[in-house]
């Protein structure tokens, strides 16, 4: 598509991106000027289906890619190798991976904006830190102490890495040919052994000790922790030649779980702040159609995921509803509001289960 004629939109992180997806309509050629990078992955899905939608063109949508990237060895680390080591502190694959993933963020960090950048800046100090716990661990110089304490410094700084705010409007950002291009591409490798992953954690685990082509089915996985196994399945599939039975279910899970955060994290707050707001109803009732369609797309109709799915869609286009059609009051919307967060993040935490990935490709 040639975006030489067409209106340049700048969208300034997840919110504004989501009200200009609900008010623009046709073809645009869309630039992002800065996002949180906890808010990259579902920005970047939320961009993708407008592409399909409406004929948009993202300006340097790889660049977001690779900062969707970024979040998810966050996550891990966050939800997965802190809590192990915050369990067993002297862990050695738990802090092995730990510096691997240290290094992994510094590089992901330089691919998307390059050196010069804020972000580059912030990732460098947190890498060493993975790093020095790494090797006070590995070496036995700091007791376990000075570990358990160190770790919890270790998930504060990377919190705060996910909430930094990538401007890409008044820094400059490389062109690709000075900071390379990291983007997948296709692994061919033939496998032998079946692996069956069950669960983030277990997937970040058998990635550190499997050092070969591998035939990888998961057996189940929670629904907020799907995009960053995607990712890291991603990366072992350059790194290691896996290859990844149904992997398009579990892109389209990782999908769902964008769409469940951007309700979570933009149109609740929205209509906690204002119940009125039409255009925050408009798009939580498209979101309810949205979830029950990515639900079903998974897994099919005669899964429990669909099960649980359709009455939070069903739920959320009832708030909808009542609140277009002004049949309930105050009170009621924003109690209503209440149980759409608590049912949005019970639907995240759903544990899915794929009788069907042993069998087949």
């Amino acid at each position: 598509m040639d975006g030489g004629d067409q209106q340049i939109i700048v969208m300034k992180g997840l919110r504004n991106a989501v009200l200009r997806a609900s008010e623009v309509v046709g073809p645009r050629v869309i630039a992002v000027g800065s996002v949180r990078v906890s808010d990259t992955a579902a920005m970047v899905a939320l961009l993708e289906k407008e592409v399909l939608r409406q004929g948009w063109e993202i300006q340097h949508k790889h660049r977001l890619i690779r900062l969707s990237r970024l979040d998810h060895d966050l996550t891990i680390v966050l939800e997965v190798l802190v809590p192990i080591l915050v369990a067993n502190p002297l862990d050695l694959v738990a802090g092995r991976e730990l510096r691997r993933y240290g290094r992994s963020m510094e590089h992901t960090a330089c691919s998307v904006v390059g050196p010069s950048h804020p972000l580059y800046a912030a990732a460098g100090p947190v890498r060493r830190l993975l790093r020095q716990y790494a090797k006070h661990q590995y070496r036995g110089t700091k007791d376990d102490t000075w570990l358990a304490g160190n770790i919890w410094e270790v998930h504060d700084r990377v919190s705060a890495i996910r909430t930094f705010l990538v401007d890409f409007q008044h820094f400059r950002v490389p062109e690709d040919d000075d900071i390379g291009d990291d983007r997948m591409g296709d692994a061919a490798a033939e496998a032998k052994e079946t692996i069956v992953i069950r669960g983030l954690r277990d997937a970040v685990l058998r990635a550190a000790e499997v050092i070969s082509p591998r035939v990888i089915a998961v057996e189940y996985v929670r629904v907020r922790d799907t995009p960053a196994m995607v990712a890291l399945f991603e990366k072992e599939v350059l790194r290691q030649h896996w290859r990844i039975k149904d992997k398009r279910r579990l892109i389209k899970l990782s999908r769902l779980d964008h769409d469940l955060t951007i309700v979570l994290e933009i149109l609740v707050p929205m209509l906690v702040d204002n119940r009125f707001d039409l255009v925050a109803g408009r798009e939580l009732r498209r979101y309810g159609w949205s979830i029950q369609h990515k639900a079903r797309s998974v897994a099919g109709c005669s899964h429990p995921l669909y099960a649980a799915a359709g009455p939070v869609g069903r739920f959320l286009r009832r708030h909808a509803h009542h609140q277009h059609q002004a049949t309930k009051g105050a009170v009621w919307l924003d109690d209503n509001i209440v149980e759409v967060r608590k049912k949005i993040s019970a639907l995240r935490s759903f544990l899915v289960r794929f009788p069907f990935s042993i069998g087949g490709e």
